[in-house]
């Protein structure tokens, strides 16, 4: 099973770069794979920084949903 990382285990680098309040209507951005793999990849190395990962979303369809 996959470990999920919760607000208050996230990398403080990350965290403090997440908005608050969330830009998505009731979704945390803790709870998106691409945050939670940049949490990982932050984590599993001493030698990470920030400035090493790009993080990116796609918006699919027709954009009318908020």
């Amino acid at each position: 099973m996959r470990k999920i990382s919760t607000p208050d285990s996230f990398n403080s680098l990350l965290k403090e770069r997440m908005p608050n309040p969330s830009l998505e209507s009731g979704r945390s951005p803790e709870t998106c794979a691409e945050v939670q793999a940049s949490d990982k990849a932050l984590n599993s190395r001493t030698d990470a920084r920030i400035s090493d990962l790009v993080i990116a979303t796609v918006l699919t369809g027709d954009a009318t949903r908020n």
